[in-house]
């Protein structure tokens, strides 16, 4: 598997079009779902739309599943705003590990929207579907990282 992340980590970079085309013949299991993975999280770094048009376009399946959560969670850093429509637009995945990996996306990308707008991240967290244990574990992430925030940015203004 790590030479197929590889080569469709270098293929993403030099020519996504034709390394989406392969992956989209691959039969469902893992050496598909570690490609798509691969495929978006490199694709995005230069043509975000024409990723997430790739990825909208897969049927649904633990592959793009597994891509989906890792374009959000790459999104976090440059777009806070634009990872979390990519984490609403999951919605109900396959199920299992599929939606353990959502449940974690969300929870990254709520923390990293509460790092850029803490009242955009608590109104977030109210819309989100997830279990009552789920939800307390993310609202305490959110809330430890609105805390970090407030923090940083007093300990900055005193100085």
């Amino acid at each position: 598997n790590r030479a197929i992340q590889r080569s469709v980590s270098h293929w993403a970079k030099l020519e996504p079009e034709a390394a989406a085309a392969w992956v989209d013949v691959l039969p469902e299991g893992e050496t598909r779902k570690f490609a798509a993975v691969n495929l978006v999280n490199n694709w995005s770094r230069s043509d975000l739309p024409s990723a997430l048009a790739w990825l909208e376009a897969q049927a649904p399946g633990e592959s793009r599943d597994a891509a989906a959560v890792q374009l959000a969670q790459a999104q976090v850093s440059r777009d806070p705003e634009a990872a979390w429509q990519q984490v609403q637009s999951l919605g109900s995945l396959s199920g299992g590990e599929s939606d353990y990996r959502r449940d974690n996306a969300i929870q990254q990308v709520l923390t990293g929207l509460a790092r850029v707008d803490a009242s955009r991240a608590e109104a977030a967290l109210e819309q989100i579907e997830v279990s009552e244990r789920t939800r307390q574990r993310i609202e305490m992430a959110v809330n430890e990282s609105i805390a970090l925030k407030a923090h940083f940015s007093s300990s900055t203004d005193a100085e």
